[in-house]
């Protein structure tokens, strides 16, 4: 049985390649990962979710951030490099170690990368109400609503 400190390693090991390779060769040094039979779908569906602005940095006062994934019917909390709080990670990264990695931590990767991810301004009480609102029903209102308003204000 694999340990949890070698799946972290592999996750880290994975998301830091793609991140890298993103950096030095752009959207077209990822086709290599998407020819990898075990993990091509999933960068598939990080590029796309890319391209639609997905990835949501959140920047609070004290200049720290926090990065979400903004799914059509979910929200998740992502950790860059090590966590997402998916059940697809927790269940085949964490638990089963069929997959280096879910596809919203992948497209946290290439989205910073790559420049290509919503920023949002917020307050302490905001962040607490999404990470809140993704523990309790996996989806948060108040991060759409935020983006929304971002939307109109721009």
């Amino acid at each position: 049985m694999k340990s949890k400190s070698s799946d972290n390693n592999t996750t880290l090991m994975f998301i830091k390649e793609i991140y890298l390779t993103c950096l030095s060769e752009g959207k077209n040094g990822i086709k290599r990962f998407i020819k990898n039979l075990r993990t091509g779908e999933r960068v598939k569906k990080a590029l796309k979710a890319v391209s639609e602005k997905r990835v949501v940095r959140v920047i609070l006062p004290s200049n720290t951030d926090i990065w979400f994934f903004n799914g059509k019917d979910s929200t998740h909390l992502i950790i860059p490099f090590k966590y997402c709080s998916c059940m697809d990670f927790l269940i085949h990264t964490v638990t089963k170690f069929t997959t280096p990695a879910c596809y919203h931590l992948i497209a946290q990767a290439i989205a910073k990368a790559l420049n290509n991810y919503r920023t949002l301004r917020l307050n302490e009480g905001e962040v607490i109400s999404i990470i809140n609102e993704i523990n309790m029903r996996n989806l948060s209102i108040t991060l759409k609503r935020k983006i929304k308003e971002s939307e109109r204000n721009s």
